[in-house]
């Protein structure tokens, strides 16, 4: 298991007017070799759970020139009404300032 520490927030962004689940926020965490991950969190707003998750996150430097794009897939989770963080970190680039998400 790594140890990861806090950071600071990040600045997030969603790409998509969703209805039912909305981007609250992302916070920036390290862990000893100064690698950067994130975990984001969403409001699910239907009644029923969510059951699965895909993310496409658009990373941005402090300059706000693109970096990359990475894909992330949550096939099989249970996320009832309200609050959810994602429980795996996802990994940045080391220069990462903002994102912008895609919720699929």
């Amino acid at each position: 298991m790594v140890e990861l520490k806090f950071l600071k927030e990040l600045p997030v962004r969603s790409l998509n007017k969703n209805p039912f689940i909305e981007l609250s926020g992302a916070d920036i965490y390290v862990d000893k070799n100064a690698n950067r991950f994130a975990f984001f969190g969403f409001k699910n707003y239907v009644r029923s759970p969510m059951f699965s998750l895909y993310l496409v996150i658009k990373q941005y430097d402090s300059f706000g020139s693109f970096i990359r794009e990475t894909k992330f897939s949550l096939p099989s989770i249970y996320v009832p009404v309200g609050s959810y963080v994602t429980e795996k970190p996802i990994r940045l680039a080391d220069e990462c300032e903002g994102c912008e998400v895609y919720i699929s």
